[in-house]
């Protein structure tokens, strides 16, 4: 984690609750808009797609697995927000307190 996120970070860990749930919940519309912008594919779709990328060099420049898995693990995580489903706010801020914690420890040897 750079400095800058770091000091993010923990700027936002001292806010109080109300406002880091409401900052959470502004982070998590803001990348539901953007994966309703972005293109989607059926499941179909992309077999296809990871298909012609096996056997067309062309296909296989144009089409980045990464992208694609960011793309569908976003999709999930909002699915699941959408549903209730998913790690709870106060469960997120404290993993995020341990990762911060963990950052510090490594930084500070």
């Amino acid at each position: 984690m750079d400095s800058k996120s770091q000091a993010l970070l923990e700027a936002v860990l001292e806010l109080p609750e109300a406002d880091r749930v409401e900052i959470t919940r502004e982070l998590m519309a803001a990348l539901s808009s953007e994966l309703d912008d972005a293109a989607v594919f059926t499941d179909a779709e992309m077999e296809r797609f990871r298909e012609e990328a096996k056997n067309d060099p062309s296909v296989r420049k144009l089409f980045f697995p990464t992208r694609e898995e960011e793309i569908e693990d976003m999709r999930i995580a909002i699915e699941e927000m959408r549903a209730g489903k998913g790690m709870p706010v106060e469960e997120m801020f404290a993993e995020m307190r341990q990762i911060l914690d963990d950052t510090k420890v490594k930084q500070a040897r």
